[in-house]
């Protein structure tokens, strides 16, 4: 459901925007991430791409719309509307650099310390090998992006 929203809102955005092209790329990563397993979330979500898809291909979302069972077009169902707190994410994943080059990734918490993420990296064994043993002289820590350890 999480990417559901992401792909409802950024739908959004890049009409409003004019980027039509980014808009079906992002369609294009729903369909290709399948259906859900639960039949109800798949009448669901079938409904809201054919919604979505409205814009850019008028003829084949009303038959996806008529197949999916529902009685009037298209055109007059509404605009999907997205929740903002589903499209939040809570983790991200960075890279993790060994003397700038890029040696490992790890997830954190999008508002994890530095101190927090270091420990992370230091555990984590792609990282684990190319420090051990060595002398770490300084850490750059761009938050939510990536994490850079200088060694001697």
């Amino acid at each position: 459901m999480k990417l559901l929203h992401k792909t409802i809102k950024k739908v959004e955005e890049d009409i409003e925007n004019y980027k039509f092209n980014t808009a079906i790329a992002a369609l294009m990563i729903l369909v290709n991430n399948g259906l859900p397993k639960d039949e109800n979330l798949q009448k669901e979500w079938k409904n809201i791409f054919a919604r979505l898809l409205h814009p850019f291909a008028p003829h084949l979302a009303e038959e996806l719309w008529e197949r999916i069972g529902e009685k009037k077009s298209v055109f007059f169902s509404s605009w999907p509307k997205y929740d903002e707190k589903i499209t939040v994410d809570n983790e991200v994943t960075i890279g993790v650099q060994v003397m700038g080059k890029v040696r490992g990734e790890i997830k954190i918490g999008v508002s994890e310390d530095k101190d927090s993420v270091l420990a992370k990296a230091k555990a984590n064994e792609d990282v684990k090998k190319w420090i051990d043993g060595k002398e770490i002289v300084k850490e750059i820590y761009i938050p939510g992006k990536i994490l850079n350890i200088v060694v001697k």
